[in-house]
């Protein structure tokens, strides 16, 4: 299941889950570095980054930008 960094409250961070479920977890249990917006991947060997993920939504996200700015012109 993929998650996405909500927040992080100081040593804790906020994950929503794919069915925008939240839950809260210790950074020390998580990928050195993490920062709001990243996406994470919970495997048997413990949690993954995914950046390529993360990069994917920001381009989606700039594509659905775009297209609405067009719109309203």
């Amino acid at each position: 299941m993929i998650y996405t960094v909500d927040r992080i409250e100081g040593d804790r961070a906020v994950l929503e889950d794919e069915n925008r479920q939240m839950s809260d977890l210790p950074l020390a249990e998580l990928p050195a570095g993490l920062r709001e917006g990243d996406l994470l991947e919970q495997t048997p060997e413990g949690w993954l980054l995914r950046p390529e993920l993360r990069a994917q939504r920001l381009a989606r996200n700039r594509a659905l930008l775009e297209r609405l700015k067009r719109r309203n012109r």
